[in-house]
């Protein structure tokens, strides 16, 4: 009988969110992967099956031909006037929340990859969702893992959110680079490589102007990484400090600076054999893989 109303679309749509989960747990990994294929084929062909698809064809090539400006949470943000930014195409991510500049900008995409971000499953801090729900017209790009927590917590219209998956086996310091992101991005063990130059390729962007990636990844000077970012760490959630303690102690950031610079230059490769370009317009850091341009003369 359970069987029968399986071929019922009415119901199957009704009880997706709990159908789903259980027939992926019954599945092995090879047959998860085949499947998360099928969307991804059917959404090239011209036919999205699932309303994310649906929303992230709407991007492809949108914004063709315009700049755009991608900001990580390095110290340096901190001597920069973000003021000029307001009515320019940004990308932020992760902590960036706690700028004060943050809801004063007016075309922005907000970017979060890494499963600390949502306690690695039990929950997304609040004091992100809160943040993120006081801005009138961001959208937000999450990793897949953190959509059942979206629902769950429901803080962020549905519309403003859009999903994609990073493929841990594949490296960008090794020359992987995928700017799919209807199906799977690369991993280049920063989130402005794994999601936003693969959604600002996407989008149609070909002028990216990088910012806040120091490279100086300055997480062993200060036993409380309050040289490490441009915010205050006070600001941000005891668990988020005690996950960067855990993988300082581990040895997590060891080898960042040569396996990063191999994936920026992975990046430049890409972008410039389509014709587009990276500059990188911040102060200071390390991050000199790309021509440097002063942020002041932009404007």
């Amino acid at each position: 009988m359970k069987f029968l109303k399986l071929l019922n679309p009415a119901y199957v749509y009704k009880r997706r969110f709990r159908i789903g989960p259980s027939i992926n747990r019954r599945l092995s990994p090879q047959h998860r992967k085949l499947l998360r294929k099928i969307p991804h084929f059917t959404a090239t062909h011209g036919f999205p099956l699932t309303a994310n698809d649906r929303k992230l064809i709407t991007l492809k090539n949108k914004y063709r031909g315009k700049r755009c400006f991608i900001l990580g949470n390095g110290p340096s943000l901190k001597y920069q006037n973000l003021k000029l930014l307001r009515n320019e195409f940004t990308f932020v991510t992760n902590w960036f929340v706690l700028h004060e500049e943050f809801l004063n900008l007016r075309k922005c995409f907000y970017c979060v990859g890494d499963p600390h971000f949502w306690n690695y499953g039990k929950y997304i801090h609040p004091e992100l969702l809160d943040k993120l729900s006081q801005h009138k017209s961001v959208i937000c790009f999450f990793d897949y893992y953190a959509s059942s927590l979206l629902r769950e917590q429901n803080k962020l219209p549905r519309d403003t959110v859009r999903f994609m998956r990073l493929d841990l086996s594949k490296k960008v310091w090794e020359g992987n680079f995928s700017t799919d992101i209807l199906e799977e991005t690369c991993w280049g063990l920063t989130i402005i490589i794994d999601v936003c130059l693969p959604i600002a390729f996407y989008m149609g962007f070909t002028s990216v102007y990088l910012m806040g990636c120091d490279c100086d990844y300055k997480l062993d000077e200060a036993k409380d990484f309050s040289k490490a970012f441009f915010h205050d760490v006070s600001q941000i959630p005891e668990a988020d400090l005690a996950n960067l303690s855990i993988r300082r102690e581990q040895g997590h950031f060891e080898n960042f600076d040569s396996q990063i610079r191999k994936s920026y230059s992975t990046v430049r490769s890409y972008f410039e054999s389509h014709g587009r370009k990276v500059r990188n317009a911040g102060y200071g850091g390390r991050l000199d893989i790309f021509e440097r341009v002063n942020y002041n003369d932009l404007f």
